[in-house]
């Protein structure tokens, strides 16, 4: 198929390609840690949601947020948080204030 792949000097990658049945562009990405408690290790709530909004402005149409969603104290509050930043405009500030109001309740 049609990829593009680009592999770093420490072996992490990028790879692009287009979808095969919609009109866009996929994009797969590989980081690798340290070791594996780097490599495992989770942004703060705060930190993924302004990483979430700052990869909107700059034109994104989505995120991947994995581990910043799953490992959070509270997942869902953290997926409707980034779900805020994405669709509804929320700034970081915004987010992590509902995310910490739909944590406690």
């Amino acid at each position: 198929s049609k990829v593009l792949k680009y592999v770093l000097e420490d072996g992490s990658w990028i790879a692009v390609r287009p979808s095969g049945t919609e009109p866009k562009i996929k994009i797969y990405y590989s980081v690798k840690g340290a070791d594996k408690a780097a490599a495992e290790k989770k942004l703060e709530e705060k930190d993924a949601l302004e990483l979430c909004y700052k990869a909107i402005n700059e034109g994104a149409c989505g995120v991947d947020m994995g581990r910043n969603v799953f490992q959070s104290d509270s997942p869902v509050a953290m997926i409707q948080a980034v779900r805020a930043v994405v669709h509804e405009k929320y700034t970081p500030e915004q987010a992590f204030q509902l995310f910490n109001d739909l944590k406690h309740n």
